[in-house]
């Protein structure tokens, strides 16, 4: 299965009042180094339909992210999901 990467049509964050944008998201999961903690569960989720949560790096939200779109999370919620790393962000490529 080939990491996740999504172009999101409606691109802002989910979150009230937020509006950052996440159009295109390549999660370049292959980076972090880890393919039994990080790369394979997540990349499992993605396709499976489940996806996986993570903070808005600009309003600090919860998303769920999805190969169908992004949605806002409470955090019992987001403690539900397969979790992206803290630092997703700063790995994945954005456009």
């Amino acid at each position: 299965m080939a990491s996740p990467h999504v172009h999101y049509r409606d691109a802002g964050c989910p979150n009230t009042g937020c509006g950052h944008k996440l159009e295109w998201i390549d999660f370049q999961l292959e980076l972090y180094g880890d393919p039994e903690g990080i790369y394979k569960p997540l990349v499992r989720a993605w396709w499976d339909g489940t996806g996986f949560a993570r903070r808005c790096p600009a309003c600090q939200g919860w998303i769920h992210f999805t190969t169908l779109g992004m949605k806002a999370l409470d955090e019992d919620e987001a403690k539900r999901l397969p979790q992206l790393p803290d630092n997703w962000h700063t790995v994945a490529a954005f456009a």
